[in-house]
This record gives structure tokens, sequence and C-alpha cells, in this order.
């Protein structure tokens, strides 16, 4: 059953339900962070980046505790976002390489290059 679609104008890499809230949705590509939210069958879009940032190609994210999204890009920062609002960037020993993938566990996270 098709709850809810939305068009997007950029190429999406990956989609995940946040695990704390099951109406809340993240996106990522090249140039595409966002969070959704399903509200009465139609899904909400919020950018996460703007400006210099959201030119980035953002190769994956996770979901992890107390309601962060962790982005990863192909230059080999990670940013971190809490309740939608950006905290920081960790600069990784990948710097300037492409990080993969990322997941997160519950003291910390891992990436792959």
């Amino acid at each position: 059953k098709v709850v809810a679609t939305v068009r997007v104008n950029l190429e999406i890499k990956r989609v995940s339900f946040s695990p704390l809230d099951n109406v809340q949705i993240a996106a990522s590509g090249p140039g595409l962070l966002k969070v959704f939210r399903l509200q009465e069958s139609t899904l909400k879009g919020f950018n996460l980046v703007s400006g210099k940032a959201a030119t980035q190609n953002f190769t994956d994210h996770a979901w992890a505790p107390g309601d962060r999204l962790l982005a990863t890009t192909d230059h080999g920062d990670v940013l971190v976002f809490e309740q939608g609002e950006p905290r920081c960037t960790v600069k990784s020993r990948l710097s300037g390489s492409r990080i993969h993938s990322i997941a997160t566990y519950s003291s910390g996270f891992i990436i792959a290059g």
C-alpha cells in the first residue's frame, strides 16, 4: 500500500526511517540531505543543509541515539545533526577521501571508505 509520494528532482542514494519516530524519513544523495515527515498522507520535506553545504555529495547517512542524524560526504567528513539542527562536522582520518558507508552503535559510529 502506498502511503505517500513526493517528487525530488535530485538523485537519492539512501532512504531510512527514524528509529524513534516512524513518520520521520531521511534521504541523502548528491546535493541532497533532507528529512521528510509524514503528515496526513503527505510528505513534508525539510532541508538539513543550505548554501555551499547543500552542494556536497552525501554518500550515506545513519540515525544515532538521541534523535541524531549522521551524514557522510565524499570528502571524508561526517556531519552531525541533532533534532534537525547542525551540531558539528567530524573530520575523519579519511579526510579528502570518499566515505562509502556509516553505521551507528550505542557508543559511537564506524565509517568505511
